[in-house]
């Protein structure tokens, strides 16, 4: 029996070998979709889990068939309406492993009912820069496991009064870090989105000019909830005292020592947690002043139109006052005349 190995044993092996890495490489390196399915216009990595669309002028959501389970999705730079129930069905997609989706700068304008029913995985949603004009109220139904919502930078119209109703919603429960900054808001809700779970709320560059006790009651009923105001417009006046005494008392907020007033214009660029509780006054109201000279005005020219109207019955009333003092003064002079002293009667007869 012979042993050892040829020089033709080796040079077959090693090529085995070497043809056995080359398979390798194909099937797993990352970078390469194993199953050849990746949607037109995008890229797949890590066997087809991550699926990325940038820039590719999609008019929808890219469905097909992907790997078993897409755990990350990625469409931005598109040109995507209106998202719906059914933007995320159909055509072999299975997104109910899907744990992140991001669909910025897509020109979002419509969200519509129950949009991501679909997507009972999902815990990161990003939604930035999308001019978003309709927001329908369940538009997040179904997000039960949804951890972190972004909506930054909303650009043209805004609802605030449909975004607000959409983030009440149950189903986000679970919900965790709340992004909200650029969005253009005015107001806050008295309720705090999210439910107990919130620990992030981004507020920063939006149009805030103050913050009512109600909203800020309910951010102190969350002790783990960190608020980001910057770079919002506060008028520093009687109305703010609340938010004043918030910052300097309350651990809630992330850069409150960095928040500035932007009026009234003596207070413009003044640190809000620097300022004195007597700073924080409220100008004169001139309108309150003019409002209440109208008023004057009005009660003064109805009471000439009285007197005007009852000028007749004015004119016999002081007629008759003037008779009877008329009377009166008649029966004083009687008196006087008969009550006077009769030697001074007899001397005016002498004389």
């Amino acid at each position: 029996m012979q042993r050892g190995w040829r020089c033709g044993d080796v040079r077959l092996t090693v090529r085995r070998l070497w043809g056995l890495c080359l398979l390798w490489m194909v099937l797993w390196m990352p970078g390469t979709d194993q199953s050849g399915d990746c949607p037109r216009l995008c890229t797949c990595e890590d066997s087809g889990t991550s699926v990325e669309c940038r820039g590719s002028n999609l008019t929808h959501i890219p469905l097909g068939s992907h790997a078993p389970c897409v755990w990350n999705l990625t469409v931005t730079g598109s040109n995507i309406p209106s998202l719906r129930e059914t933007s995320f069905e159909g055509e072999g997609a299975d997104f109910h492993c899907l744990l992140s989706l991001c669909l910025d700068s897509n020109n979002i304008r419509e969200i519509g009912p129950s949009a991501f029913r679909a997507l009972t995985s999902l815990e990161n949603l990003t939604l930035n820069e999308n001019p978003l004009a309709v927001i329908a109220g369940d538009a997040f139904a179904g997000l039960s496991s949804l951890r972190s919502l972004s909506l930054m930078n909303l650009l043209g119209s805004r609802r605030e009064a449909e975004l607000w109703r959409a983030l009440e919603s149950d189903s986000l429960s679970n919900l965790s870090s709340l992004y909200l900054a650029g969005s253009g808001l005015t107001r806050l809700p008295g309720t705090v989105p999210g439910g107990n779970q919130l620990h992030v709320l981004d507020l920063r560059r939006n149009c805030l000019p103050r913050i009512g006790e109600p909203t800020l009651t309910g951010w102190r009923a969350q002790n783990n909830l960190r608020v980001s105001l910057l770079l919002n417009p506060l008028v520093c006046d009687c109305q703010l005292s609340a938010l004043y005494w918030w910052v300097r008392n309350a651990s809630q907020s992330a850069d409150g020592k960095a928040l500035t007033c932007y009026a009234p214009e003596n207070l413009n660029g003044s640190l809000l947690s620097q300022l004195r509780p007597r700073d924080l006054a409220c100008a004169t109201d001139t309108a309150s002043y003019v409002v209440f000279g109208a008023v004057l005005a009005i009660i003064a020219v109805m009471f000439l139109m009285v007197l005007y109207l009852n000028r007749k019955g004015i004119q016999k009333w002081l007629r008759n006052i003037q008779e009877a003092c008329h009377d009166q003064m008649e029966v004083y002079d009687y008196r006087f005349e008969q009550d006077s002293d009769p030697r001074l009667s007899s001397l005016a007869t002498i004389v």
